[in-house]
């Protein structure tokens, strides 16, 4: 009950929520302090992202997977697991975001979005793709940011007015990652 399925897309992917504000708060504190231990790393994240300085989110991410993840983690189910991690890293901007997981936008389902309850703030897309090995992070993260300009994954945002949208591909290999991204404004 901590993460509810809301529908079916196709075989095994189904859009996630979180069902209520306490939940958002296990993910944003207890289940960052008990499964991590710390919470300073997932703050500085956030903080990156929301300055949309996505160097040193990029940084501070592999930074924490290095230092966190286990190579058992990322198991059968390896883009599911980076989902829901990132998904318990912005749980810290719950008072400021929305963060609808594959919800459809323009024509597709956008892996996770963060739609700024202030529409004079940044809006967030992410497309999250796991590589076949490190040598090939870098094309996947181009592909996913390929694939959220494509899709015109930005509709939704637009729709709300949002005028200030950022564009987030990120491919994981176990414990790395790749971020590319794109500021759109309009």
């Amino acid at each position: 009950g901590y993460i509810t399925i809301d529908g079916k897309v196709e075989n095994m992917l189904y859009p996630l929520t979180i069902p209520n504000k306490e939940i958002y708060q296990f993910f944003g504190n207890t289940f960052v302090r008990n499964f991590f231990k710390d919470q300073s790393g997932f703050i500085y994240l956030t903080q990156y992202l929301e300055q949309k300085n996505i160097d040193k989110f990029e940084e501070k991410l592999n930074e924490m997977l290095e230092k966190y993840v286990s190579y058992h983690d990322t198991g059968k189910y390896k883009e599911q697991f980076y989902h829901g991690l990132v998904m318990g890293i912005v749980s810290f901007l719950q008072d400021k975001y929305e963060f609808p997981s594959n919800r459809e936008s323009g024509s597709g389902r956008t892996d996770l979005m963060l739609i700024p309850k202030n529409k004079n703030k940044t809006g967030f897309i992410l497309e999250f793709k796991v590589a076949e090995n490190e040598d090939k992070l870098e094309i996947r993260a181009i592909e996913a940011l390929h694939q959220i300009e494509h899709n015109k994954y930005d509709t939704e945002l637009k729709t709300k007015d949002i005028k200030d949208i950022v564009n987030i591909g990120v491919a994981f290999y176990g414990k790395k990652a790749k971020v590319k991204y794109k500021n759109n404004k309009y």
